[in-house]
């Protein structure tokens, strides 16, 4: 017998195969030996996401919108989502060695996923329905 819930199973194998369909630099993430950092990332940016919310309605906070130029008006969801991303860079020479050795899957892999399956991600983009960046089926947190 196994010690996850059902729901907590059909959780695990949803993140399982994401990753598992996930490809960097022509080679394919492992997402069994990556599982749990890939829930632990998805959670933590629902956790981050809320006390940003949280803060932003506590103290008020007008919405800004950033202009640069030749660039489009830039949201404080928007500067949430480029900030949380920012934190994932790693250098490219890294893929090979993480792919390989690591628990943890690419930072590219570790940042695309969980967005993909989070909907305030896909509504402060506009990312159609269906899209790589907004799926129709997505791994939902419990």
């Amino acid at each position: 017998t196994s010690m996850w819930s059902p729901d907590l199973q059909a959780y695990r194998s949803c993140f399982e195969d994401q990753y598992n369909a996930a490809h960097v630099s022509n080679a394919s993430v492992n997402g069994a030996r990556s599982l749990r950092s890939n829930m632990m990332d998805s959670v933590a940016l629902d956790v981050l996401h809320k006390a940003f919310r949280s803060t932003k309605g506590r103290t008020q906070l007008q919405e800004v919108r950033l202009h640069f130029p030749d660039l489009p008006a830039v949201s404080s969801e928007q500067i949430f989502f480029l900030m949380y991303a920012q934190s994932f860079c790693e250098p490219r020479e890294d893929v090979g060695r993480v792919l390989s050795k690591s628990c943890w899957a690419p930072a590219k892999v570790r940042l695309n996923v969980p967005l993909s399956n989070f909907d305030p991600f896909a509504e402060a983009f506009f990312c159609a329905s269906g899209s790589p960046m907004n799926p129709k089926s997505k791994c939902r947190a419990l």
